[in-house]
Parts: structure tokens; C-alpha cells; sequence
């Protein structure tokens, strides 16, 4: 019984639910308030510990939509492609971008539309 009650000043404690008006007074009500603190610890660490990998995800994105976007317009100087058309694969890639893991140039010009890769051509 004291296991339990110094259990539940302890997660009281670490979890900052504060001791507040009401309280378990059972050993049952501290047992299901402990569980309580602990499932919420743990559920707080996994989503503190999700928001790095997010903007980590999101900043590593960013770089490879620049890297895709410098390369692309490369290709297309290089090439001396009509401003008209040009327009058209900026546009399909701003547009196709999210769902894109790896670039690599000739894969995408493979990938256009293929009324795009004839006037390309």
C-alpha cells in the first residue's frame, strides 16, 4: 500500500498532473491513476520526439525541391526549350513534387506527360 502511494507521488511528481483536490485514495484509484501518468509520459515522448523527424522531413524536402528545381531549369537552358514549354515542366514538377522521393533528371523527363516529351523533342 505505501509501494503504491509513494508510486503515485513519484508519477504525480514527474508527470506535473500536480496533487490537486481529488486525489486516488483507494489503491485501486492510485494504480489506475499511475497507469494514466505513465500511457500519458509515453505518449508525450513519442510525440516530442516525432516533431524533429517532421521538420527535419520538411527542410530535407525543401533542399531536394531546389535541387530539382536548379537542375530542371538547367536541363532547359542547356537545351534552349521554348519559354512556353518551359513554363508547362516547371509547372508539372511544382505540381508533382510532394509525392517525389529521389530526382534524377532523365527519369523525369521520362516521367512528363508525353505531349510534353514530343515538344520537348
Amino acid at each position: 500500500r505505501k509501494y503504491i502511494t509513494s508510486l503515485y507521488f513519484v508519477y504525480a511528481t514527474m508527470t506535473t498532473v500536480g496533487y490537486g483536490d481529488v486525489a486516488g485514495t483507494t489503491v485501486r484509484e492510485k494504480l489506475f491513476s499511475v497507469w494514466n501518468m505513465v500511457v500519458g509520459s509515453f505518449l508525450f515522448g513519442v510525440i516530442l520526439g516525432t516533431v524533429p523527424k517532421i521538420i527535419h522531413n520538411r527542410a530535407e524536402a525543401v533542399s531536394r525541391y531546389q535541387t530539382l528545381e536548379t537542375n530542371v531549369k538547367e536541363y532547359l537552358q542547356e537545351h534552349k526549350v521554348p519559354a512556353e514549354l518551359r513554363g508547362r515542366i516547371l509547372q508539372y514538377y511544382e505540381y508533382r513534387f510532394p509525392h517525389r522521393r529521389r530526382h534524377d533528371l532523365h527519369k523525369m523527363i521520362r516521367e512528363l506527360p508525353r505531349s510534353i516529351q514530343e515538344d520537348l523533342s
